[in-house]
């Protein structure tokens, strides 16, 4: 195995480091090694050199790198590896030279887009660590995890026979469940919770493996079982042997044959058994398709199917039911003997372990999917080069390199717990909420109608925690609030109107982006009153059609007048109110591009407002107030036989209410309207 100069040389780079000091100006290092010239280079290095090869593919294969359309061009750059240690520092060099492992993360840089992979450097007996004297502190190395043992991991070792990998491998995930149960009280399953009504059990017959569906009703102390389940994209699941339906329903409760289902069934199947579990949910299997009534049932009680999982298994890099587990054995690390005198090993993997895997994989962006990890108790995510285990306590990932008790679950949402919630602190919850509503969002629904049901699981998980009634991905007690919700003109995509029957005041009319309401602040004053409010449905709630709404409101009504401003995306939070001068306070977003007339300098139309919030900004050594208020922009509507004043929603806008700037609905007359 003959590798190239450049990588030789990062194999063999020692690098120390020192503790992060903000105060005392003290940063780490992060050190750039030369490598190939190009990609080109690298290409040709890439014949020869096992890691070149490995980078390679890397870099073809990242989801992070694959939108750049120069890196598939032969003078896309390469040329440096950046090398930088991760984790909790040790104190002194006798601390260091107790670690028997010392773990690396080193990143490629091409075209400023960061690839990594790990270095794991086995037998440190002769590491030496240098102090520089004019620090402070003495540099040191720096070690993720308690690596003891890491080295023995499968995904690490390259002599387990082929037929015993797939063991090999579950042993780490077994060692994860066995931590989370016995020490992690926060992922405990309340046994409390309803059990799904059908799951698929599995059990050895005459030598083999079989499955049948059974209903959860006739099972012997049924409270206690204990079941797993199955997170995936759906793809083509036009196959009857993909799916339970009246026709198949009995043959199904006779033996479902494991053989003719898809890989990604299979493999879960596998897993379950290998894992000791009975019972095993998959939705396709487990609700019956094809029959409405008994959809909309099994929807509305995904909170509890997931909440109750023993774990969650995602094939999160999976885009079809053919895309598997990826249970095959990651390549196996590279063996690099780099310093003959002291007769060390490295052992190099390609790519490292990387969280932002997860949030760009094909499940992530699947709508239904998101209720369905942050709704588990425990998930393994199934990716491609490795796993990674995601419970409410920690993540971490199958080579070792990632522990971390801080995971966003979310990508588009911010920093987003996978920890239980709070529900005392009702603004935290309300918080929490509108991160999961921006985060859904931007997820993807094949079938536009579910787009209210793949939210249902995490709205009644709040409904039971807040003690209040859901409103069309809203709140009944923060609702004036809530109604200043706007969409996201950072990342447009083309609107799917979802019916006539969903109102213009609800976010979920449309499936886009959008972000949480304007007013996420503490209040100051309230201007509308919710006089009256109907959801009703067809059948069950949150799953079923609509069939009628209703919010009447009481609140002045003006006609604002909008004037364009530098900076803001046509159609979009272009318009702020005419008279405000600070953009950040009085910018307003339409709901839509063109709703109001883009050709005119002064635009029109009828507006109420909402609420009042004040701010803090902390200018050291003063704290800073200001305030703004929130309002709604209106289109009317041809009055019916109530005679009362309609209006559609068509944006949402802020004014600013800091001292000395007019109140553009001062004087304006209340008045009571409904909001279609």
């Amino acid at each position: 195995m003959t590798f190239c100069p450049c990588c030789v040389d990062i194999a063999a780079y020692e690098l120390p480091n020192r503790d992060f000091d903000e105060q005392n100006g003290i940063l780490p290092y992060l050190i750039s090694r030369p490598h190939q010239a190009d990609l080109a280079a690298l290409t040709a290095s890439a014949t020869s050199c096992p890691l070149c090869k490995k980078l390679l593919h890397a870099l073809h294969s990242s989801p992070n790198l694959q939108k750049y359309s120069d890196i598939g061009k032969p003078n896309a750059v390469v040329n440096e590896i950046k090398v930088c240690p991760e984790g909790n520092g040790t104190t002194s060099r006798l601390e260091m030279l107790r670690h028997g492992i010392l773990a690396k993360s080193l990143n490629c840089s091409v075209n400023g887009r960061k690839l990594q992979f790990a270095r794991v450097l086995v037998k440190r007996s002769h590491l030496q660590i240098q102090y520089d004297p004019s620090f402070t502190s003495p540099w040191k190395i720096k070690t993720p995890v308690n690596l003891e043992g890491l080295t023995s991991r499968s995904i690490w070792r390259t002599d387990i026979p082929t037929a015993d990998r797939l063991d090999a491998r579950l042993d780490v995930l077994r060692g994860w469940l066995d931590e989370c149960q016995k020490n992690h009280p926060k992922c405990q399953i309340k046994t409390s919770l309803q059990k799904p009504t059908r799951l698929l059990e599995v059990k050895s017959q005459d030598g083999s493996y079989i499955m049948r569906l059974v209903d959860v009703a006739a099972l012997q102390d049924r409270e206690n079982i204990v079941y797993n389940t199955l997170s995936h994209c759906w793809g083509d699941l036009q196959s009857a042997n993909l799916r339970t339906t009246r026709e198949n329903e009995a043959k199904h409760r006779a033996g479902i044959d494991i053989s003719a289902l898809p890989r990604t069934y299979r493999d879960a199947v596998a897993v379950t058994q290998k894992l000791g579990v009975r019972y095993i949910w998959i939705d396709s299997l487990c609700i019956i398709q094809g029959e409405r009534q008994d959809w909309e049932f099994e929807a509305s009680r995904m909170s509890h199917v997931y909440h109750g999982s023993f774990l969650t298994l995602a094939a999160t890099d999976a885009a079809g039911p053919d895309g598997g587990l990826f249970l095959a054995e990651p390549e196996s690390p590279l063996e690099l003997q780099y310093d003959a005198r002291i007769s060390e090993l490295a052992l190099l993997r390609c790519p490292g372990a990387d969280v932002e895997q997860i949030h760009v994989a094909p499940l992530s962006t699947r709508a239904w999917a998101l209720q369905e990890v942050i709704l588990s108790p425990r998930t393994v995510h199934f990716l491609a080069d490795q796993t990674y285990w995601q419970c409410r306590t920690l993540l971490l990932s199958e080579d070792g390199l990632v522990q971390d008790d801080k995971l966003s679950s979310l990508r588009w949402g911010g920093g987003m717990m996978f920890k239980p919630l709070d529900f005392s602190n009702a603004f935290n919850s309300r918080e929490y909420w509108w991160k999961l509503a921006a985060d859904y969002s931007h997820r993807e629904m094949t079938i536009p109608a579910d787009w209210m049901a793949g939210l249902a699981g995490i709205t009644t998980y709040f409904e039971e925690g807040m003690g209040q009634t859901s409103v069309l991905g809203m709140w009944s007690e923060s609702l004036v609030h809530d109604l200043s919700w706007h969409t996201s003109r950072s990342t447009r995509r083309q609107s799917r109107d979802l019916g006539p029957t969903i109102p213009s005041w609800s976010w979920m009319q449309f499936q886009r982006p959008i972000n949480p309401p304007m007013g996420m602040y503490r209040v100051a004053d309230v201007f509308m009153t919710v006089k009256n409010y109907q959801v009703v449905w067809t059948g069950m709630p949150l799953t079923s059609p609509l069939a009628s709404t209703v919010l009447l409101v009481s609140s002045q009504l003006r006609t604002l007048s909008f004037v364009g401003h530098a900076g803001g995306a046509a159609g979009s939070d272009k318009w702020m109110v005419v008279g405000q001068e600070h953009v950040a306070f009085s910018a307003c977003s339409l709901d839509e591009p063109g709703d109001l007339d883009d050709e005119q300098e002064i635009m029109t139309a009828p507006c109420v407002p909402l609420a009042s919030y004040e701010r803090e900004y902390h200018l050291n050594p003063e704290t800073i107030s200001a305030g703004f208020g929130t309002f709604l922009i209106l289109q009317p509507c041809e009055k019916d036989a109530t005679e009362r004043p309609k209006y559609k929603r068509i944006g949402a806008g802020k004014f600013d209410t800091s001292e000395g700037k007019p109140d553009p609905f001062a004087g304006a007359e209340t008045q009571l309207l409904e909001i279609v």
